[in-house]
């Protein structure tokens, strides 16, 4: 059977890593779904967690780190499969582990239906966090472990689409019928709760080290790598001081800045002469431009990327 790119690729699907490469199943991930990795050779566990074609977790074993992804990727041998997070679909229960911690970073509303002590319970998500288990218990860790020692069964996960209405009036009356809706609930003074982020600091010995891991993992392929500020104009740092990528990378900003090209991503990929390869990543502040050679557009995307995009997003905190 062969895979088909995009909405047209199978509801369901597992193969063989040694027939079907990691590299090539990713490739075609541009939908909401766990990739679940059995490594034949050392008989460890993995899971890829992606939402809309995006990589935004990894484990292996018990270890939940999206940079994990990159120890995933380098299994030769062993099984995988994956289910896609449709409206309505079953999964086994045995997943139940795996599927709360997706729930939580994909932020999904979910309702997860599934067999108890011959009871259907029932665990409502809003935005990633339990608004309801039916039928209630005081304490929700319990809950949890209860569950996980379940063993066989299927589990019923109904996504609640956002279009379908107010989704926390939806899940008010489930708690609470007498609860308000969103509209009718006091709104909070501006500002109140909301955290700010620092704008005019970048920790740059983060970004060194994402740098250096990049180096380390690609075997080769990254090039250099260079931290462009886009409010004063100037590189900020570069993994290769005083390198000719510097020049490029802010003449890259002057002419994109100059241009009428709409950009549609967080990225722009410009491909070279003899497998070279500019990346540069867009944030508000800064760019991050980024020079390989004969790295797979796949991991590129679906592995280094959100890597990258993690560890930013840390340096600026």
């Amino acid at each position: 059977m062969n895979l088909e790119k995009s909405k047209y690729a199978p509801h369901n699907y597992k193969g063989n890593i040694s027939e079907i490469p990691l590299w090539t199943i990713i490739d075609y991930i541009s939908f909401t779904c766990i990739l679940y990795v059995e490594n034949g050779k050392s008989n460890s566990t993995g899971a890829l967690y992606y939402k809309d074609g995006k990589l935004i977790g990894a484990r292996v074993n018990n270890d939940y780190s999206i940079s994990k992804a990159n120890n995933i990727l380098k299994w030769k041998t062993g099984n995988f499969s994956y289910q896609k997070w449709n409206k309505d679909f079953f999964i086994d229960i045995n997943q139940m582990k795996d599927v709360f911690y997706f729930i939580e970073i994909a932020n999904l509303n979910v309702s997860l239906n599934f067999p108890k002590e011959n009871v259907i319970s029932n665990i409502y998500f809003s935005n990633g966090k339990i608004v309801k288990i039916n039928p209630c218990q005081e304490d929700v860790a319990l809950t949890f472990i209860n569950i996980l020692k379940i063993k066989t069964g299927k589990v019923n996960i109904e996504l609640i689409s956002e279009q379908s209405g107010d989704l926390d009036l939806y899940y008010s009356e489930l708690v609470n019928p007498t609860a308000k809706s969103k509209k009718e609930r006091t709104k909070k003074p501006t500002g109140a709760g909301i955290k700010t982020k620092k704008t005019g600091n970048i920790n740059i010995e983060i970004i060194k080290q994402t740098f250096q891991d990049l180096n380390n993992s690609t075997d080769g392929s990254f090039i250099d790598g260079v931290v462009y500020d886009i409010t004063n104009e100037n590189n900020v740092y570069s993994s290769k001081k005083g390198g000719k990528h510097e020049f490029l990378f802010a003449e890259f900003y002057k002419v994109m800045k100059n241009s009428n090209f709409q950009k549609t991503q967080n990225y722009f990929l410009i491909d070279l002469q003899d497998g070279y390869l500019v990346f540069v990543l867009i944030f508000k502040k800064y760019h991050l431009g980024f020079i390989f050679k004969d790295i797979k557009i796949g991991y590129l995307l679906n592995i280094i990327k959100p890597i990258i995009i993690s560890d930013y997003n840390k340096a600026i905190k």
